[in-house]
């Protein structure tokens, strides 16, 4: 997703570079006004075509960037809750009669809450600024 987004901001400099480093910016001819660039010989339909591709291609990776984070995080929490039961189901008698059943209901409620909602949502941000500051290379 993130090489799209770099992708686009190139293609949009490009764009702009050829359409205004025009030698002739005085130029009133047909074709100047009909948006055919003289020098590079592309319409402005091509250029925006090309924009076009690639802000489809940035929305159809956002679409799948989000479909996997969230497949993502209910693997997770299903892990982590298994893992939980299995610790509380196989505990010694004496952990219940230390801790009282609203600490470990708590404690279930609080970590899964967690790896539901806070872990993907970090691990997004993360790994967009990353791609970020590896992309801004």
């Amino acid at each position: 997703m993130q090489m799209t987004r770099n992708l686009s901001d190139a293609w949009l400099a490009h764009w702009v570079t050829e359409t205004t480093l025009d030698p002739h910016s005085n130029d009133t001819s047909l074709e100047h006004l009909l948006g055919n660039d003289s020098a590079s010989g592309h319409t402005t339909g091509f250029y925006l075509g090309i924009f076009t591709a690639i802000a489809v291609t940035n929305s159809l990776a956002t679409l799948a960037r989000a479909f996997i984070f969230a497949y993502a995080g209910i693997k997770a929490a299903i892990f982590m809750h298994e893992q939980l039961l299995k610790k509380v189901m196989f505990a010694k008698f004496n952990f219940f009669d230390i801790t009282s059943v609203g600490r470990i209901l708590n404690r279930f409620s609080s970590d899964t809450n967690t790896v539901d909602d806070s872990l993907p949502f970090i691990l997004n941000i993360l790994l967009a600024q990353l791609a970020g500051l590896v992309g801004a290379l």
